[in-house]
């Protein structure tokens, strides 16, 4: 299984109440979003396929998957923004 954790994005974060459940996003072939420093990305099927992006004036990155699915589990600066 392939996980990506994202580090070294811009913004603040910790604070958040580890006894909460994080915030998982399913996504699948198409679809696309908004990454922040702290989550995980985790494909659910061996053939997905993702893409990562990132817009170097707004420092904003953003993942597509291409085929298949996988998880984003949102850290804490996804959560306290």
């Amino acid at each position: 299984m392939l996980t990506v954790s994202l580090t070294g994005c811009s913004g603040g974060g910790g604070g958040g109440d580890d006894s909460d459940d994080p915030t998982v996003d399913i996504l699948n072939t198409g679809d696309t979003a908004e990454v922040f420093e702290g989550d995980e990305l985790e494909k659910t099927t061996e053939e997905a396929r993702i893409e990562v992006r990132h817009e170097e004036a707004s420092n904003r990155k953003f993942v597509t998957v291409l085929s298949g699915s996988a998880e984003l589990v949102r850290g804490d600066y996804y959560e306290n923004r």
